[in-house]
C-alpha cells in the first residue's frame, strides 16, 4: 500500500510526469525479479496483487515468463485480469493443485510471497517445483510458519528481496520508456496532498491500484 508522490521538477529524460513518478515502485519489481533468476519460459506465481505484485507480474512477463497472481480481493483481479494476467483467488481455490494443473504437475519455478499474510507464506512452499525459488518480498510484521520439510525434500531456494541498485533503476526507465510497463493503466489517479488520508484508505480497501500525490497541488496535471 503507497502513494507515489509528483514532484514537477524530477522527470526522468523522455518520460512524462506521471510515468516517471513509477520508476522507483518499477525498480523495486525489477530486482525482485533479478533476484530469481527467472529464465524465459519459467512458470511465476506472485502471490499478492497490489500495486508491486502487479509490477513484479508485468516485468516478469516481460522477461519471457508465464505468470498467475494470486489476489483474494475481488476488485483488485478484476483489474489484474484487464491487464492480460491469469488470477486466481486464493481464498476459495485449492493453489496447490491449481498452479498443478497450471505447470502439468511440476510446479512454479519461481514463487514471489507478495502479500504478507500468513497464509501466502505457508502455501509457497507448497507452490514452488523441485528446487524452485521463494522470493519474500512483502515485509512480515510477525515470525510465520514454514514448512522446512518440504524446503528440504525439494531442494528450495528461498530469497529475501529487500534493496535494489543503480540497475534496476536503469532497468525501470527502460521498461517505462518502451512502454513496456502499463503505467496509465497502472495510475487510478492524482490527489493533491490534502488527499492523501482518503487515498491510502481506497488503497487499502482496493478500490485503486496506485495513487500519486501531487506535491505542488496541481492535481490531474
Amino acid at each position: 500500500m503507497e502513494c507515489a508522490g509528483v514532484d514537477r521538477g524530477a522527470a526522468s529524460p523522455g518520460l512524462d510526469l506521471r510515468t516517471a513518478a513509477l520508476v522507483e515502485p518499477v525498480a523495486v519489481a525489477v530486482h525482485d525479479v533479478r533476484r530469481s533468476d527467472l529464465q524465459v519460459g519459467d512458470h511465476a506465481v506472485v502471490l499478492g496483487g497490489g500495486p508491486i505484485g502487479v509490477l513484479i507480474a508485468t516485468v516478469a512477463r516481460d522477461a519471457g515468463a508465464h505468470v498467475i497472481v494470486a489476489e483474494v480481493d475481488a476488485s483488485r483481479r478484476s483489474r489484474i485480469a484487464a491487464l492480460g494476467f491469469e488470477v486466481i483467488d486464493p481464498a476459495s481455490a485449492d493453489m496447490a493443485a491449481e498452479i498443478g494443473r497450471w505447470t502439468n504437475g511440476v510446479g512454479a519455478d519461481v514463487v514471489f510471497e507478495v502479500s504478507g499474510a500468513a497464509a501466502a507464506a505457508r502455501s509457497a512452499t507448497d507452490l514452488a517445483k523441485v528446487r524452485g525459488t521463494i522470493v519474500v518480498v512483502a515485509i512480515h510484521s510477525a515470525p510465520r510458519e514454514l514448512d522446512l520439510q518440504r524446503v528440504f525434500w525439494r531442494e528450495l531456494r528461498l530469497l529475501g528481496a529487500r534493496v535494489y541498485q543503480r540497475s534496476d533503476f536503469e532497468r525501470a526507465v527502460d521498461l517505462l520508456s518502451r512502454g513496456r510497463i502499463p503505467a496509465q493503466a497502472l495510475i487510478s489517479r492524482v490527489v493533491p496532498i490534502e488527499e492523501v488520508a482518503s487515498a491510502m484508505d481506497d488503497l487499502s480497501a482496493g478500490r485503486a491500484m496506485k495513487i500519486l500525490v501531487d506535491v505542488a497541488g496541481e492535481a490531474g496535471a
